[in-house]
């Protein structure tokens, strides 16, 4: 489990002392969970790890110098004061890089300023420690330069997050915390930082270079309209004018199926740039004004019963993406849908029309295409889906 944390271990004096003595040896840089300084379970795992096996290769280190992490507790501003101290005294970045990292404004604030800092001998590059601590699907920022091909071969193509959520014990996650501590040692022989300075912080960190200031969803909505012929068993009063006025729940949420999502995903820190009909959205794809990001389909079953909307799922304009998760609201409470049943052929009509048009998911996603009982489900899918969404290769295209 690894030496457990004392207070001291997290603790920064208001001025910076010279680069050695009792310096922090590392400085744990990741993403806060939604972008709150909440406590991290993985990375304090991490961290202890990594805390215990740096100190069998220096031994004689102060116990309460090893490393900083950074929780919650207190202040705001005492907690910028212990970031900015150990920022200014510390003798290497571990960075604990994923799709997050790269996208959190405290995250670049840390980067920028360690690479302040001036160095008596070597380079302050040298002192940085890249982690894979989950698979990055898209390149690092302008100007960061990662190897992910390295860093996969390192730590493993999902990160030291996705072994260490199996077992401490794994191969993977125990070669990843042995090289990072050979790294922080390694470095700290051959680099020596200057001090920085404790406002080296900005009070308002800008966000990495050409990378999104918000994470971003879009939402489309494959859904019936009252204009659409309605199948037997559907409820009238569910469906609106236009496909997004959609409301599978009735009663249960006032809200469209769309807006309630959206809704939902900002309180998770997810900017909905659009709720938008499938339709019109595949329209846009062919007129060749398809914007890109992440996409979220909320597909009505009964909406397959329909050969023109089946149709546009299953081939869609090939300039548009196929959304990378879906969501299947589905009231069983409903005497149509009892009628029909939750393992008949509606089912599995929805099932195999999504195994074409998108491919089948990882095992985890599964519940999302099933049939999703209720908003109190649905809200708890939610980021899980946002998830799978922002992660388009939990997805297996056929």
């Amino acid at each position: 489990m690894g030496r457990p944390m004392s207070d001291a271990a997290t603790r920064s004096p208001r001025t910076p002392a010279h680069p050695g003595g009792n310096a922090p040896w590392f400085y744990l840089s990741y993403a806060h969970a939604h972008g709150a300084p909440v406590v991290d379970s993985w990375a304090t795992a991490f961290y202890a790890d990594l805390t215990e096996a740096l100190l069998r290769r220096v031994g004689g280190v102060d116990p309460e110098a090893h490393g900083f992490l950074d929780l919650p507790g207190g202040s705001e501003t005492g907690r910028q004061e212990r970031r900015a101290g150990a920022l200014a005294r510390c003798r290497s970045l571990v960075a604990l890089c994923s799709p997050d990292y790269f996208t959190d404004l405290e995250c670049h604030n840390e980067w920028v300023a360690f690479h302040r800092r001036g160095a008596l001998r070597g380079s302050p590059g040298e002192a940085l420690v890249p982690v894979l601590w989950e698979r990055l699907w898209s390149d690092s920022p302008a100007g960061v330069g990662l190897d992910r091909r390295a860093l996969a071969q390192r730590f493993g193509e999902d990160g030291l997050r996705a072994s260490l959520a199996k077992t401490r014990m794994t191969e993977q996650y125990r070669y990843g915390v042995q090289w990072t501590a050979e790294a922080v040692r390694s470095s700290a022989e051959r680099v020596v930082l200057s001090a920085g300075h404790l406002d080296a912080l900005e009070p308002r960190p800008q966000p990495w270079p050409g990378h999104p200031l918000e994470r971003t969803l879009r939402i489309q909505v494959l859904a019936l309209a009252s204009t659409d012929p309605l199948p037997p068993g559907c409820d009238p009063s569910r469906y609106g004018e236009r496909p997004t006025d959609w409301r599978p729940y009735g009663a249960d949420s006032a809200l469209p199926a769309g807006e309630f999502a959206a809704r939902l995903a900002l309180s998770w820190n997810i900017h909905v740039t659009a709720v938008e009909s499938f339709e019109e959205a595949a329209e846009d794809g062919a007129a060749g004004r398809r914007p890109e990001g992440p996409r979220l389909l909320l597909l009505d079953r009964w909406a397959l019963l329909n050969p023109r909307l089946r149709e546009l799922l299953l081939n869609p304009d090939r300039r548009q993406r196929h959304p990378v998760a879906v969501m299947v609201p589905w009231d069983r409470r409903l005497p149509g849908a009892r009628d029909h049943g939750n393992g008949t052929a509606l089912q599995q009509l929805t099932l195999e029309t999504l195994d074409r048009a998108v491919g089948r998911p990882k095992p985890d996603y599964e519940p999302l295409r099933r049939g999703i009982p209720d908003s109190a489900a649905f809200a708890a899918l939610l980021p899980q889906a946002v998830e799978q969404a922002r992660k388009a290769s939990f997805i297996r295209r056929r």
